[in-house]
């Protein structure tokens, strides 16, 4: 019994030594590529385009925003490089379904953004007939959205989960899309990929059941909706008024929330201080 044990310790300390090291690789890779392309491709400053780095550098003025200097690729190399992130960490070729329109790596602290975004989101199946969502942003959009990563790791924050680190990022870009005289309606379209990884499965199936959409069209199987992919077409328009339907109320709360703490955040002048979290207000979605 106690040499089963020490076997299975081992294989488990091996497979966290061997994701450590799969990380540092993928880490430095991406770094690799980043110094590689930062010769060659385009490069946003602050004079290039200053009302994004004039939004965040007023949530965050001890950060020198303005002195940064974003790389901008086009979406199908920044696709790439995430493929093959996927690979050196040991996943395989993964061929992603979705768009990557920018990233934040953090050990090279380089901001990478698209340089042809998506203009529409879009609503699409994969080939098991799950459902993928991407969301549409604008460059400077975007551009706000990575360096509020930067400030996140800046500010030590680097310990918490993707979701709150996603979470922190969207949420303190809001005033941005406001000032742009977003809606909450084009808010969920924009941020239609994070919110809907908070979708209440069953509210989702009865909001789609409330539009006449035959169960016959999809089921339901370990808690994710699996769709008929030959009949997903006459149905699209309805499944993502079911989407929103089902949101609507809790991205109200989300931009009341964050609202809330982007005037926090300006009132300390970018000293750290204790937010009012919106993630009480994501658990339930």
């Amino acid at each position: 019994m106690n040499w089963r044990y020490k076997a299975w310790e081992r294989e488990a300390e091996q497979s966290i030594y061997d994701s450590v090291i799969a990380g540092r690789k993928a880490s430095q890779y991406v770094c690799d590529i980043i110094t590689e392309v930062d010769k060659k491709c385009n490069h946003i400053s602050y004079e290039d385009m200053p009302l994004p780095f004039d939004y965040v550098d007023s949530l965050f003025p001890n950060k020198n925003i303005k002195k940064l200097s974003i790389l901008s690729l086009s979406r199908s190399k920044i696709k790439n490089i995430y493929q093959e992130l996927y690979r050196r960490m040991g996943y395989g070729k993964k061929n992603l379904p979705f768009a990557v329109a920018g990233f934040y790596n953090i050990p090279s602290k380089s901001i990478v953004v698209a340089n042809d975004c998506i203009k529409k989101e879009k609503l699409f199946l994969g080939k098991d007939g799950k459902l993928s969502v991407q969301g549409a942003m604008e460059i400077d959009e975007i551009m706000v959205h990575e360096m509020l990563h930067y400030c996140y790791f800046d500010e030590g924050m680097s310990n918490s989960s993707k979701v709150l680190e996603e979470e922190f990022s969207y949420g303190m870009s809001l005033e941005y899309l406001f000032k742009k005289n977003r809606t909450t309606e084009d808010i969920i379209d924009k941020y239609l990929p994070f919110f809907f990884s908070f979708l209440n499965i069953d509210v989702f199936v009865e909001s789609l059941n409330n539009l006449n959409i035959k169960e016959k069209f999809f089921k339901v199987n370990n808690k994710n909706v699996i769709f008929n992919k030959k009949k997903f077409g006459l149905h699209k328009q309805s499944v993502e008024l079911a989407i929103k339907q089902v949101l609507f109320d809790k991205v109200e709360r989300f931009i009341e929330i964050y609202m809330e703490n982007i005037q926090i955040q300006k009132l300390n002048n970018g000293e750290k201080s204790e937010e009012k979290s919106g993630r009480l207000g994501l658990i339930d979605f």
